[in-house]
């Protein structure tokens, strides 16, 4: 059997702690969440200097989002032969190069492919950071660690938009990309070379399963599995880090005509809510069972937005409505992913998950594409609306799911 690249070590190397290795790996999914927040506050300019319409911006949304869904299996992958540290951390470097590539595009095109290279780079983010993670700690403090991990990432989410609206308005967008590229690549370049995961166990981690064809169809066969498959793809129309984050800066700029700092604060306002939001419903799904909970997220989710759509600019309300969309709309994603570790007992619980992002991020991010035709057609009502309708199909199908908890 070929022998995994990076096996030597660094002398730098000396995160080997799993708390250590916690906060390293929830680091870079913070950056990687920045990134996913920077972009949406720089469209409303780009819309403007490229001279482009709705519909090409959510072709390069959707087409980015696709390439750096569909890329997540084959990271998944990669670890046969490379040490996760090493494609966690150079998917960061990656990240921030690309960053620099889209700082200086003179036009649309080098813009577009500097946003599909940085997917890529992020790519390693869900699969390789969840199972470094896994490996780490025991499944008594398991829970808390995927937790902290989605936490990191969404902490990342929050501190973007007030930072990056003062440098985009002080600088320029460029430099902002400048600023998150130097940043991204220091990151990788510190999880590369300073982490290390095998000696933090006393021993190596062995390789991934390859993940046979008979595995995949054994999955793929599951009845739950196909459902929480379909829920998700489904209800990647209305996902927070998908169509919601690149639709609500340009609905605040274009349509309620609010001024940019105004703006930030109330984007913020709506990302704070995806921090809270994933630690409550996770807690009442603890007690009430996946299920219930993910119907009430849904519903919520579905009011909310629809609510969204009537207020104007003025009103008191609209921080407050936003602040609990970003709680329900977040809370989404992490309570279908808890459902399907619960799911897939006796399975390849790794390949499971690579199938999954593929579906959720892939698959699902052609909504935005969707979304943009949806907007240039018909108005941003109309697309808010279909947002709350993928909701709306997403759960009714969630009664015909089965619930399988695991053993205490």
């Amino acid at each position: 059997m070929s022998t995994p690249l990076a096996h030597s070590r660094s002398p730098l190397t000396r995160f080997t702690k799993p708390n250590a290795i916690l906060t390293m790996v929830s680091l870079a999914h913070a950056v990687n969440h920045a990134y996913a927040t920077l972009m949406p506050l720089i469209y409303p300019i780009i819309l403007n200097e490229y001279r482009l319409s709705y519909t090409d911006l959510g072709v390069m949304v959707g087409v980015a989002n696709a390439v750096g869904g569909l890329m997540q299996l084959t990271f998944g992958y990669m670890r046969q032969f490379i040490e996760r540290r090493v494609v966690l951390g150079g998917g960061q470097a990656l990240m921030g190069l690309s960053a620099a590539l889209t700082g200086i595009a003179p036009n649309f095109p080098v813009f577009f492919a500097g946003n599909i290279l940085a997917r890529i780079g992020g790519s390693p983010q869900h699969p390789v950071g969840s199972s470094i993670l896994s490996d780490q700690f025991d499944p008594r403090r398991r829970g808390f660690a995927l937790s902290a991990h989605i936490s990191g990432g969404n902490v990342g989410t929050v501190l973007v938009p007030i930072a990056g609206t003062l440098i985009i308005t002080s600088f320029g967008w460029r430099t902002a990309l400048f600023v998150f590229a130097a940043l991204a690549f220091v990151v990788g370049a510190l999880i590369a070379l300073t982490l290390d995961e095998n000696r933090a166990t006393g021993a190596h981690i062995a390789p991934a399963s390859r993940g046979s064809r008979s595995e995949i169809k054994q999955i793929l066969s599951n009845r739950n599995i196909q459902l929480l498959f379909l829920i998700s793809t489904i209800a990647a129309g209305g996902r927070g880090l998908g169509v919601l984050i690149t639709y609500i800066p340009l609905y605040l700029d274009k349509v309620l005509k609010i001024e940019t700092g105004s703006a930030g604060i109330l984007f913020t306002i709506l990302l704070v809510g995806s921090v809270i939001g994933p630690v409550i419903f996770g807690r009442f799904s603890d007690a009430a069972g996946r299920k219930p909970i993910l119907i009430v997220c849904y519903a919520a989710a579905t009011l909310l937005t629809i609510i969204f759509t009537t207020l104007g600019a003025t009103t008191i309300l609209l921080p407050i409505v936003l602040l609990l969309m970003g709680i329900t709309v977040y809370a989404e994603s992490p309570l279908l992913q808890t459902f399907l570790a619960d799911s897939t007992q006796g399975l390849n619980r790794d390949l499971a998950f690579g199938l999954y992002f593929t579906a959720a991020f892939g698959v699902g991010s052609f909504w935005a594409s969707a979304l943009g035709w949806v907007i240039d057609s018909f108005g941003f009502s109309a697309g808010f609306y279909v947002m709350a309708a993928s909701y709306v199909i997403a759960g009714l199908l969630v009664p015909f799911t089965r619930e399988m908890r695991p053993a205490r």
